[in-house]
């Protein structure tokens, strides 16, 4: 009961005391209008949540990170009575972070009705529920004030935005010698060809420039293109973190989306370069997607876009259980969230068995620990090498500095 009710229902009382006491018809009058009053003001109020319409929409729904999306919410007064007061909470990206709602009053006219636009900044990559889920309803004396929640109702359908991770396009990287099975024993960034020349076939749309045999061509007046061997195993295996974290704060959710960001940008650079991979992923069950050019590159895309970071593995456990699955002469890149002794130990384990490892190190600048500068460190006196991914830099930027 609001403090309001409390003073107008004393005021009722009394017309009614006054009434039965005196006889006199202004009490009655006094307290007949009041009675109206109150029954107006309930049965608007009541009218309002049980009728309550509205529209939302948001534009485009589908987005890449560092985009924006626009959310509109529209509340209609088809009635002739005003809607004196509403209050709208709506969810926005940040409300599936920290859980808090937005809130936003108006007051409609008859037959109007109320917009309410919010312009969506695009930061994170994931999944958002957005709209309106609750709404308070008050009559014009403030007498009344009723809550109607509307993600409890079974007719609710919340809008989503889906932000895919951006695809950051890598001038360089420097990835490790590859051993081919010992048959071939090159530096991938020096001589940028990654195989043998099986044959040469005739240009088709699509390929790249870099597959075009030009001597040839200029000879047979003709585009050529070159044909590449290449192995059963693929020539990179990339493991990344995905291990769920205990608190679900802003930190952890920046993260997780530097993992995924920094994952598509190392195998767009890879695939790019004709490099073959297999990307391997823990959640609930082992999960491998192999690629040899770029047509497969939206496939992994998808799948990362939409990848929960819900397993219950650490980077240990994964390499453990996949050591004996990785050759001699293997190129492994490892993203990991967390450096702990363990994993250095595995990591120097896996390097005595003639396998090249690259680990990205994604941490928070703000919240930095003196074990893991010292494992840092000592990484890169045992020839480990490794880059540390700051969440508030992109990859480009850090492997331009490199």
């Amino acid at each position: 009961m609001t403090k309001s009710l409390k003073w107008f229902l004393s005021i009722t009382f009394i017309f009614l005391l006054g009434g039965l006491y005196t006889g006199e018809r202004i009490f009655f009058i006094g307290f007949g209008v009041c009675i109206s009053i109150l029954f107006y003001s309930l049965i608007t109020a009541l009218w309002v949540m049980l009728d309550f319409t509205y529209t939302q929409s948001i534009s485009p729904n589908k987005v890449t990170k560092g985009s924006k999306a626009m959310l509109q919410m529209e509340i209609h007064n088809d009635k002739l009575f005003i809607f004196p007061y509403i209050k709208i909470y709506y969810q926005i990206p940040e409300s599936k972070i920290t859980g808090f709602l937005k809130e936003s009053s108006c007051s409609i006219l008859p037959l109007q009705q109320h917009i309410i636009k919010e312009e969506i900044h695009c930061d994170i990559r994931g999944r958002f529920p957005l709209g309106i889920t609750k709404v308070e309803i008050s009559d014009l004396f403030g007498f009344f004030n009723f809550t109607l929640n509307l993600a409890a109702k079974s007719y609710y359908r919340p809008l989503y935005l889906d932000v895919w991770p951006r695809i950051l396009h890598l001038d360089s990287l420097p990835i490790p010698q590859i051993d081919h099975e010992g048959s071939l024993n090159a530096n991938m960034m020096d001589t940028q060809e990654f195989s043998n020349i099986s044959d040469i076939r005739e240009y088709r749309f699509g390929d790249p420039l870099k597959k075009i045999h030009w001597k040839l061509s200029s000879k047979a007046q003709e585009l050529l293109v070159k044909n590449y061997e290449t192995d059963t195993q693929p020539e990179v295996v990339l493991f990344i973190e995905t291990s769920h974290s205990k608190s679900k704060d802003i930190i952890s959710y920046q993260i997780e989306d530097q993992i995924i960001e920094c994952t598509t940008a190392i195998i767009y650079y890879l695939l790019s370069n004709w490099i073959s991979i297999e990307l391997v992923i823990y959640s609930n069950t082992r999960q491998g997607l192999r690629a040899r050019s770029l047509q497969d590159f939206d496939r992994i895309y998808d799948f990362l876009a939409q990848l929960s970071f819900s397993s219950s593995f650490s980077m240990t456990d994964i390499l453990r259980m996949e050591y004996h699955t990785l050759s001699s002469g293997t190129g492994v890149f490892l993203i990991v969230k967390n450096l702990s002794p363990q994993l250095f130990n595995t990591l120097f384990l896996i390097k005595d068995s003639n396998i090249s490892i690259l680990l990205f190190y994604i941490r928070n600048p703000h919240s930095l620990k003196k074990e893991d500068q010292q494992i840092m460190q000592e990484l890169e006196e045992k020839g480990i090498n490794s880059i540390v991914v700051d969440i508030n830099k992109r990859l480009d930027k850090i492997l331009e500095v490199l």
